[in-house]
């Protein structure tokens, strides 16, 4: 049975989209979205340890490739943290400016 009463009108797909709703009630669809997609993967025949330990290894990328690019770009704002944001100057301005800074390192 398809979870609906006998004398229900609606469709498989009602059902459905109420499972979607209610996974939406969960905070970060923790548990609902792992559990489905254990089972999706099962149905299409992946064994279950498979299944769980590449739901594992999903979750597990999802999490911390946007942390380990997130710190990089926090460390990077922390080193510039109290500098005028501006556009770049032109390449020959950089250029001369180097050369300007190079010559007042080289005096003593």
């Amino acid at each position: 049975m398809s979870g609906t009463s006998a004398g229900d009108e609606r469709g498989p797909e009602s059902a459905a989209d109420e499972q979607v709703i209610d996974a939406a009630k969960v905070p970060g669809g923790i548990g609902v979205l792992d559990a489905g997609l254990v089972g999706m993967l099962v149905l299409y025949g992946v064994p279950a340890s498979q299944a769980t330990a590449a739901t594992v290894v999903c979750h597990g990328i999802a999490l911390w490739v946007p942390a380990m690019w997130g710190t990089l770009a926090f460390l990077l704002l922390q080193r510039s943290r109290g500098q005028p944001t501006g556009l770049r100057p032109p390449r020959e301005e950089r250029a001369r400016l180097r050369r300007e800074r190079r010559a007042r390192r080289v005096k003593p």
